[in-house]
């Protein structure tokens, strides 16, 4: 299951949140259920455009996600460990890390969705193997 959340002046819009049962198959494999959400959100430009996406990953994620992003939308990645926001210039092809804060708005806020999406994943999850386990 992935899952997209929405935050709208820095509070989560829950009735604006999806999740994508992934189709890709049994094996585990990051990128393409990633590739999968994204293409599979852009179907849907009546659920309005972002601002931003925000990708929970690294280098690799980040990667992926720009393989199949066609809007304009920026798309940066939070990753872990420590917690950096990466983001890919266009222009110049690099990828430039800016490491987060303590204490700052912003770096918490950033921190408060990825930790919304894992969240809202979760829960997903759970109610879909709970579903399966009942039929």
């Amino acid at each position: 299951v992935a899952s997209m959340v929405v935050f709208t002046h820095g509070r989560a819009d829950t009735q604006e949140y999806k999740s994508f049962n992934i189709r890709l198959g049994e094996t585990p494999n990051d990128y393409g259920m990633l590739k999968e959400a994204l293409t599979r959100r852009q179907l849907h430009p009546e659920w309005g455009m972002p601002n931003v996406v925000l990708i929970d990953g690294g280098k690799g994620q980040l990667r992926a996600a720009l393989s199949v992003w066609k809007w304009q939308t920026p798309v940066v990645s939070l990753a872990k460990d420590p917690d950096q926001l990466l983001i890919y210039n266009q222009e110049t092809r690099l990828y430039t890390e800016h490491p987060l804060r303590e204490r700052d708005p912003a770096s918490i806020l950033l921190q408060r969705v990825r930790d919304e999406a894992h969240r809202f994943a979760k829960s997903r999850h759970t109610r879909r193997r709970t579903k399966s386990v009942l039929e």
